[in-house]
């Protein structure tokens, strides 16, 4: 995962040769602000279900009823507001390839993880919530 922290600033940074930013206009700072409003409540409001969690299998409670990854989810929608807001098109560009990443190399395993540590818990927690909406 550190491969692909780095590889997207850089390859935002090449993309924009190709992408020039825009300059940030009253509509890219409201969304952008939006944006950025959802993603700081959907990961204040993970993070307080993960505070309540007791230990004895996966998290389902608070936005874990509805993603099993509300904090990444949370992660791109900041992410994705600073580029919006700036009008960083070439981070906007990037964004889906470090969550690909992020699918590939961090929730992946991490479930797989919980599959193992709570085999029925997690099989009837995966019939009843996407991965990610």
């Amino acid at each position: 995962m550190v491969f692909g922290a780095v590889l997207a600033p850089v390859a935002a940074l090449r993309l924009t040769k190709v992408i020039p930013a825009g300059a940030p206009s009253e509509t890219t700072v409201a969304v952008g602000a939006a944006l950025g409003a959802l993603g700081v409540i959907l990961s204040v409001w993970s993070v307080l279900a993960l505070l309540r969690f007791d230990g004895t299998g996966p998290v389902v409670s608070g936005p874990f009823r509805f993603s099993r990854h509300p904090m990444y989810l949370g992660m791109f929608l900041i992410l994705g507001a600073a580029a919006v807001w700036a009008a960083e098109w070439a981070l906007v560009a990037v964004i889906p390839v470090l969550a690909l990443g992020v699918d590939r190399f961090v929730a992946r395993p991490e479930e797989a993880e919980l599959a193992a540590a709570f085999p029925e818990a997690w099989a009837a927690y995966v019939r009843s919530v996407r991965r990610w909406l």
